[in-house]
């Protein structure tokens, strides 16, 4: 019989609209996850997430926070919010249900 190599692990489940929601109040942003990540309905994605912002992604967030400009920002706003203390270090799992 084959077997399937796996581990399990926590991780921190988080309905989309909510960080939508938190972003939007961190930033003064709009945000959509669905549209940043190029997502439809029923979908999940799991970000790791340990307060590390590259000094490339630092750029990205500075246009963010300026404009709301950029795509693929869900990595590096949950990491810039994990840095400045408002969520903590871990697996999050993002889903559109």
């Amino acid at each position: 019989m084959a077997e399937l190599k796996s581990e399990k692990v926590e991780v921190i489940k988080v309905e989309y609209y909510d960080l939508e929601v938190l972003v939007n109040k961190i930033y003064g942003q709009v945000f959509s996850f669905e549209a940043d990540e190029e997502l439809g309905s029923e979908a999940y994605k799991l970000y790791k997430v340990d307060g590390n912002v590259s000094g490339y992604e630092e750029k990205g967030l500075i246009n963010f926070k300026k404009d709301g400009s950029g795509m693929y920002m869900t990595d590096i706003l949950l990491n810039d919010m994990c840095r400045k203390g408002i969520i903590k270090e871990g697996n999050y799992l993002i889903y559109t249900l």
